[in-house]
C-alpha cells in the first residue's frame, strides 16, 4: 500500500465501498424477504373470525334463580394484539321465564402461549326478559374474562372458558360463566365464497347459477361455436326448457 499512488488507493478505497454496500444491500433485502415471509404465514394462520358455541350458566347476586342455557357468539380482531370484539347471544331458561341477553364486548388479547389466550372485555349489555304476565328489558355493563386453548397446531379448533360479570338496571347483579367449543373461520374461505358452507352439491349449485344467468350453458349453440352473447345463450336456455315441457318454442 506504500508504493501505490494516491489515485491507486483512491480506487482501491472506492471499490471496497462498493462491495460493502452491494453486500449490506443484500442482506437488507434478504432479510426483508424473510421477515415478510414469516409475517405472511402468521397473518395465513389469523382466522377472518371466531365461532364461539357453547353453554352458559347464569346466577343472580341479589335476588333471582339460576338459569341457564345454549350460547353463541362471533369474535374478530380488527386490531392484532390490541383489539377484539365479541358479539353473542344468550338465551337463559328458568322457571316461568326466559332472558335474551345480548352482549358487546371489546377485549384485549393477551398470548400466555403457543396453545393459550387470555382476553380481558369490557362492554354494554342488553336483556330481554320474557315471562308469562310481561316483558322487560333492561340495560348495563358487562366485564369479562375470556380464556381460550387451542390444543392443535393448526388452530382450527379450540376450548374457551369466559367467566364473566354484570350490572344492569335497577341494581341488578349476576355472574354467568359460558364455555364450550371454538371454530376458526379462515380468512381464504371467506375470500373464495366457501363459508358458511354451502349445502347444495356441485351440481346443483351450478344448476341455479345456470338458471339465475350467473354460470352459462355448455350446452348452448353460442358456446360450441364461439359465438353469440350471454342473451343468445339465455334464450337457447329457455327455448330448450320449453321444448322438454312439452311446449313449443321458436328461436
Amino acid at each position: 500500500m506504500h508504493d501505490l499512488s494516491p489515485q491507486e488507493k483512491r480506487k482501491i478505497v472506492i471499490s471496497i465501498h462498493r462491495a460493502a454496500r452491494i453486500v449490506l444491500i443484500s442482506t437488507l433485502l434478504l432479510a426483508g424477504r424473510a421477515f415478510g415471509q414469516d409475517v405472511g404465514r402468521e397473518t395465513e394462520k389469523e382466522p377472518a373470525a371466531i365461532v364461539e358455541l357453547g353453554a352458559a350458566g347464569q346466577w343472580a347476586l341479589t335476588h333471582g334463580v339460576p338459569s341457564y342455557g345454549p350460547s353463541v357468539a362471533v369474535e374478530t380482531t380488527p386490531i392484532q394484539e390490541w383489539l377484539e370484539i365479541e358479539a353473542g347471544v344468550t338465551p337463559f331458561f328458568s322457571r316461568g321465564q326466559t332472558e335474551w341477553d345480548t352482549d358487546l364486548l371489546f377485549k384485549k388479547p393477551y398470548t400466555l402461549s403457543r396453545t393459550t389466550e387470555f382476553m380481558f372485555g369490557v362492554g354494554p349489555e342488553w336483556a330481554h326478559t320474557v315471562t308469562r304476565s310481561s316483558r322487560a328489558d333492561t340495560f348495563g355493563v358487562e366485564a369479562a374474562l375470556d380464556f381460550m386453548l387451542w390444543p392443535w397446531p393448526k388452530r382450527r379448533f379450540g376450548w374457551y372458558a369466559e367467566p364473566s360479570y354484570s350490572f344492569s338496571d335497577g341494581h341488578k347483579q349476576s355472574a354467568s360463566v359460558t364455555a364450550g367449543l371454538l371454530i376458526a373461520v379462515p380468512k381464504r374461505l371467506l375470500l373464495a365464497g366457501e363459508w358458511p358452507p354451502n349445502p347444495l352439491p356441485a351440481p346443483a349449485r351450478t344448476l341455479v347459477k345456470r338458471h339465475a344467468g350467473i354460470a352459462p350453458d355448455p350446452t348452448s349453440s353460442a358456446i360450441h361455436h364461439g359465438t353469440g352473447s350471454a342473451a343468445h345463450c339465455l334464450c337457447d336456455n329457455v327455448v330448450r326448457t320449453s321444448s322438454v315441457d312439452g311446449t313449443e318454442g321458436s328461436e
